[in-house]
């Protein structure tokens, strides 16, 4: 009886966390690449997964010729569905590469390179965190260290060699698709106008998550759900496309070089700070975000709803999304 208690303070817990207050530096270690991730979106559980039940999935279950109607709990959290790495490493663009901090500070176009990998969070570690039964979870889908997006491999499109990205009407046309005042998100190209670099990374991230979860796009890449987990016998509702400033498509937790403790969408106005964004660390020290080899990763953590299967699919009630997964 009292762990029954103690589970039910921990969901509600859970339940009441302000999931999305300002986010803050940590002294969290960082570390780079999957393992950087996987620690920071562990470290990041209690402030991102913003687990709560939402609504009620309405089914049918017949049994011979009588069919009577059948309902499950319909839950909602964050999961993080990859993971971002944004570098300088094989770009061959000449003096945008500078680390110069004078330099670093008066280049106009920045160019990075980026990589979006299947993030390796395992659903062991949320259903444990949550101390709750799988069929009140929505667990990761994407494929854990699988590369969805790799510039490199998408060079001809990504450095403009084929410049397909600056026919898009957000491309033409100023103040569509803007990430605030940071930048925007078209063309989706390596190139940035921007003269700060940890912004510019941030808005290369947005950028490639932008391509991802659609469809169809002018890239060499694999959409995020063209290869799945298993979805065991849940009924996923996911999200729509990633959109920027919009919590209900993504929210992002920066990993490398420090570990947020909280995630947030991009495109924060400091404009009136005393220290800008990418410059307030730790206890509000100087140059708290940025890298010295301009190496920089974020997580990116999706909403989705699901609930338990229970017969043929008829409707659902509350929640964000209502069209199920194919």
């Amino acid at each position: 009886m009292k762990a029954r208690w103690l589970r039910r303070l921990l969901i509600m817990a859970v339940i009441l966390v302000p999931a999305f207050t300002v986010a803050r530096v940590t002294t969290y270690p960082a570390q780079r690449g999957a393992i950087g991730a996987l620690a920071a979106a562990d470290y990041g559980l209690k402030w991102c997964l913003n687990w709560k039940a939402v609504g009620v999935c309405i089914w049918l279950k017949c049994y011979g010729y009588v069919c009577s109607p059948k309902y499950s709990v319909k839950v909602r959290n964050y999961v993080p569905d990859i993971f971002t790495n944004v570098h300088t490493e094989a770009s061959g663009i000449g003096n945008t590469e500078d680390r110069g901090e004078t330099r670093r500070r008066r280049d106009q176009i920045i160019y990075r390179n980026a990589d979006v990998v299947g993030h390796p969070m395992s659903a062991a570690s949320i259903i444990g965190y949550l101390g709750i039964s799988s069929k009140y979870i929505c667990l990761p889908r994407t494929i854990p260290y699988f590369t969805y997006l790799d510039s490199i491999a998408d060079r001809q499109v990504w450095r403009s060699l084929v410049p397909i990205e600056s026919l898009y009407i957000p491309s033409l046309v100023p103040g569509l698709r803007e990430i605030g005042d940071w930048g925007s998100v078209y063309p989706r190209i390596g190139f940035v106008v921007q003269t700060d670099e940890v912004k510019a990374a941030a808005i290369v991230s947005q950028r490639v998550g932008d391509i991802v979860t659609r469809k169809w796009q002018p890239h060499v890449y694999i959409p995020l759900d063209t290869y799945k987990l298993s979805s065991g016998e849940m009924l996923y509702f996911p999200p729509k496309p990633l959109k920027e400033g919009d919590r209900k498509t993504g929210i992002w937790q920066q990993f490398w070089p420090v570990v947020d403790d909280k995630c947030y969408v991009f495109g924060v106005d400091d404009a009136y700070y005393k220290l800008s964004w990418s410059d307030k660390g730790y206890d509000n020290n100087a140059y708290g975000r940025r890298s010295d080899d301009g190496t920089y990763g974020w997580n990116l953590w999706r909403p989705y709803e699901c609930c338990k299967e229970k017969g043929i699919f008829l409707a659902s009630v509350g929640g964000w999304f209502h069209k199920p997964e194919k």
